[in-house]
């Protein structure tokens, strides 16, 4: 028997975001904060940082169209406490709808999930097509046209 530490998860990238509830028993698709870890395959997310797992998405094999840059005009239904920065990821077998707190948090993650998905992603976000989070220039030169 290997009495060997397994070897630590290297993150790509880790953080908060809300996540649209998939209906359920009761037919709710509400958004609720989760906290997220993406590897070089997976996405995980939990109730909180260091809490329960309460799901994961492999991402391995997905191509070019499975992430999907939300336009900002996507309908915002009620008093949803997601945002308008919004992320759909598409499984064979489910689809996940994500929303970050910032525009800038979002291309956080657009740029990690291009990283670890074949193909890079679905830009509907007209102006983040060339969008490298790397480049914050960017950032300030959008935030001072508005």
């Amino acid at each position: 028997m290997n009495n060997q530490p397994l070897p630590a998860l290297e993150f790509v990238k880790t953080g908060f975001l809300f996540k649209r509830g998939a209906g359920g028993l009761f037919g709710r698709k509400n958004w609720k904060p989760r906290y997220f870890e993406l590897t070089d395959s997976t996405l995980r997310y939990y109730s909180y940082q260091k809490g329960k797992k309460k799901g994961e998405l492999r991402l391995d094999g997905i191509g070019r169209d499975a992430i999907e840059v939300m336009p900002a005009d996507s309908k915002k239904t009620g008093t949803s406490k997601s945002t308008i920065w919004r992320i759909a990821i598409q499984t064979p077998k489910r689809r996940l709808l994500l929303a970050a707190s910032t525009e800038y948090e979002m291309n956080e993650w657009i740029y990690a999930l291009s990283r670890v998905v074949k193909g890079g992603v679905k830009h509907r976000h007209s102006d983040m097509t060339n969008y490298n989070p790397s480049k914050r220039a960017d950032i300030g030169a959008r935030a001072e046209s508005f």
